[in-house]
């Protein structure tokens, strides 16, 4: 009985070679293709922040940005409208929509790498991260418009929200 010629094991080796290259590769663009989904995945998310922080501005009666600043952390106080006492039926004379007990601020920061949404209402505060980022930023122009950024890596989120004010009933924010 004889053994493997050494052109059979040349062939081998090189077939078998073959077979690990392609195997590489294919791993490589799944890695690639994961790192794209992850990517597409945090924009997505970070997008959905975004529109809740457009809805909190719209409807705010506070900001923390003065026109012409910026922030690393975006406040905003709104009317607490789901509370039962807002709209009471009938209201009470003399009836207050800024009153303390309708007031709720929202706060918007970055602590330890994660998004973190902090609601207080009532005297009671109730935090909720709402996933990574790196930095966050607010500018607000000096005609009010807020630029809220939000950056992980090399992705980055960017939105400009116009307050919702009505200039006649009150200053700009």
């Amino acid at each position: 009985m004889r053994g493997a010629s050494l052109l059979e094991m040349i062939l081998t080796v090189a077939l078998f070679g073959v077979v690990l290259s392609v195997i590489g590769s294919l791993l490589n663009d799944a890695a690639r293709v994961s790192r794209r989904a992850d990517r597409l995945s945090w924009s997505n998310q970070a997008s959905q922040w975004l529109d809740r922080m457009e809805r909190d501005v719209a409807s705010a009666s506070s900001l923390n940005v003065a026109p012409g600043g910026s922030n690393t952390k975006l406040e905003v106080g709104l009317r607490n409208l789901d509370s039962p006492l807002f709209l009471p039926d009938p209201p009470p004379d003399p009836w207050n929509p800024d009153a303390a007990g309708f007031l709720q601020t929202r706060e918007y920061e970055i602590q330890s790498e994660e998004l973190v949404l902090t609601i207080t209402s009532g005297g009671s505060s109730d935090s909720f991260v709402l996933g990574p980022a790196e930095t966050f930023a607010v500018e607000r122009s000096s005609d009010g418009d807020v630029t809220v950024t939000v950056r992980k890596g090399a992705d980055l989120v960017r939105r400009e929200v116009p307050p919702l004010v009505i200039d006649s009933e009150r200053a700009p924010l």
